[in-house]
């Protein structure tokens, strides 16, 4: 029976934000991704923050608890970002708050973490940030 665990349904990333994701200077952006769960798959966290490699994001921004979906959000970043997301409902969504042009040079980047007997689940997205319309 374990066998199964090993080789079947795994959590996964169903939807993403676009990459780049465009955003007008001193918005709001709403970065949401949906995910499949399946139910012997136990989510401990979801990790939101500065991607600075494909697998590490420095510093963390939001950690969200799996089992509860409190969300921690880095005491040096709350006027930035704040968690909306919903894991019941399968959604992770974090928004930056008065995006400027610097944002445009990072990566952010999301680890849903599942524990030992699965691969953590990873995404990042760069920001294109833009001048308003006149």
């Amino acid at each position: 029976m374990q066998d199964l665990y090993l080789t079947g349904d795994r959590l996964r990333i169903t939807s993403r934000p676009d990459n780049p994701t465009k955003v007008f200077i001193g918005e709001n952006v709403s970065l949401t991704w949906s995910y499949y769960q399946p139910s012997h798959v136990t989510l401990s966290k979801v990790v939101f923050g500065i991607s600075v490699a494909v697998n590490k994001i420095e510093p963390k921004l939001v950690t969200v608890n799996g089992s509860n979906g409190f969300p921690d959000v880095n005491e040096d970043y709350k006027p930035i970002v704040s968690w909306a997301g919903n894991l019941t409902a399968y959604l992770a969504v974090f928004v930056l708050h008065d995006v400027q042009l610097k944002d445009g040079n990072k990566f952010f980047g999301i680890t849903f973490d599942v524990g030992l007997l699965y691969n953590n689940i990873r995404n990042r997205v760069q920001l294109q940030v833009q001048a308003k319309r006149k």
